[in-house]
């Protein structure tokens, strides 16, 4: 996660800890990187762009090969059932 201290980083910090995923500022190895629309940083992972919008607005045209994440979280339901946890 590459994301400035902001409003959707603690949304986008929350989802990630609810569904279990460890959270890094290395976006080396990353199967998943969020990031503000500048400067988009080119990776081979899934790259998820964060406008970082005051009302919240998505990206009116994301970068290629990335998603927006506002647009893209806007229409998932709330209804995210996690996997059960394992005890080591």
């Amino acid at each position: 996660m590459l994301l400035p201290a902001h409003w959707q980083t603690v949304g986008v910090l929350l989802g990630a800890w609810w569904c279990g995923a460890r959270v890094t500022d290395d976006p080396n190895g990353a199967q998943v990187l969020f990031q503000p629309p500048q400067p988009i940083i080119p990776v081979l992972k899934s790259l998820r762009v964060v406008a970082l919008d005051p009302l919240g607005r998505g990206l009116s045209a994301p970068p290629p090969n990335a998603y927006d994440y506002l647009n893209e979280a806007r229409v998932s339901g709330d209804d995210f059932i996690p996997r059960p946890t394992t005890s080591p």
